[in-house]
């Protein structure tokens, strides 16, 4: 595990950020099942970079928009709790019962 990692310093402060062309970083662009990160860093043409940086934005922000909710819901504490018995003239039928006197 002696990689060098490509540091250069960013223009705006004096810290240290991986650049983006890290081989690291590619081979987790080729090797990540986060399906479009790929697509949005490393497209053939502008418009497919739009085209995917939209698509991730829009599920990203759906996924939230999930998570926050269902959050909110459990948090709520729901709870819906219906008995109902129904009886018939008779009562209730007594269950055929079934004696097997099989034991291995």
């Amino acid at each position: 595990m002696n990689e060098k990692v490509n540091l250069e310093k960013c223009t705006c402060c004096s810290h240290h950020h991986c650049r983006l062309s890290d081989g690291r970083f590619n081979k987790w662009l080729d090797d990540t099942t986060v399906h479009g990160v790929k697509h949005v860093l490393k497209g053939k043409s502008p418009c497919r970079r739009i085209f995917w940086t939209m698509i991730f934005f829009i599920s990203v922000v759906g996924c939230m928009y999930e998570i926050v909710d269902r959050f909110i819901f459990f948090f709520g504490n729901p709870t819906s709790t219906t008995i109902s018995l129904e009886y018939g003239r008779n009562g209730v039928p007594f269950p055929a019962v079934t004696v097997c006197n099989l034991n291995p």
